[in-house]
């Protein structure tokens, strides 16, 4: 009975809460990104701000895939309701990769103001004005999102590398930021639609090792690839975002025009 009760009010939290509302970062994370092996791992899904957000629960109209892979993939065995998200049983020495799609998601603008915002913040001000050409509402109108996040977790010696998992959008880390040296920056690759994605915005938010955060841009150059500035003992959030024209738009019945992909990828300095 009282296990039921939390998992009505766990599932009423994003309703109840505006954090979630207009598609802030989700991303990976854990208390501790360099566990030791046949350590237990916990996998917090996270939807905030700068470092800052809800941990969210496991349930299955939210989640399309969430797994791990250290030399194969294995699907989370959760139960609805979990926080954390998953946990990942003890492994051996090795860079454990965690990938998590979440299902299909929508978010109303009720004012044009928001859209301008977030397309700006987003690289993707091509929007406002295809949305003013094709003569659609300036308020009351939707956007899908769909979240692709990763993260990098360093277990034991943390030998081994990242690797394409093919998703709709993806960041890819070209060097293992545990056992590399990456004094020059971290090397990452985007890829969009199985493609790498040219002079594409990365979000890089940096964690210091006392909570404190901040964010700032770099960009892809013509073969998807960029060098992220990276620090001793800080943990760091890559965001990259692909805005696009939503399915049958031009069909629609409930103003929902546009679609954006979200890439995640988390992994810390040590």
């Amino acid at each position: 009975m009282l296990r039921n009760f939390k998992i009505i009010i766990i599932a009423l939290l994003p309703l109840l809460c505006p954090l979630s509302s207009f598609a802030h970062e989700l991303w990976i994370d854990t208390p501790d990104f360099t566990p030791k092996t046949s350590q237990d791992i916990p996998i917090e899904l996270r939807n905030g701000e700068m470092f800052k957000g809800i941990n969210l629960s496991f349930f299955n109209t939210r989640v399309n895939a969430l797994y791990f892979d250290m030399t194969e993939r294995v699907d989370a065995a959760s139960r609805m309701g979990d926080i954390p998200a998953m946990t990942v049983p003890g492994q051996s020495d090795g860079l454990l990769r965690v990938v998590y799609i979440s299902n299909p998601d929508t978010l109303t603008y009720a004012k044009w103001e928001k859209f301008v915002a977030f397309t700006n913040h987003k690289d993707a001000v091509w929007a406002q004005k295809d949305h003013i050409e094709n003569g659609f509402p300036n308020e009351a109108f939707k956007e899908e999102y769909i979240r692709f996040s990763k993260a990098l977790i360093g277990v034991g010696n943390a030998r081994g590398s990242d690797t394409v998992f093919g998703l709709e959008i993806e960041i890819t880390a070209l060097a293992n930021p545990y056992t590399d040296d990456v004094t020059q920056g971290l090397p990452v690759i985007v890829h969009y639609d199985s493609a790498p994605r040219a002079l594409a915005q990365i979000e890089v938010f940096e964690r210091d090792p006392h909570g404190k955060a901040q964010s700032f841009m770099i960009r892809t150059d013509a073969m998807g690839r960029a060098t992220v500035p990276v620090k001793s003992g800080h943990t760091y959030l890559l965001d990259s975002v692909v805005l696009r024209p939503a399915p049958k738009r031009d069909s629609t019945q409930d103003n929902l025009y546009w679609q954006s992909l979200w890439a995640a990828l988390t992994f810390k300095v040590p």
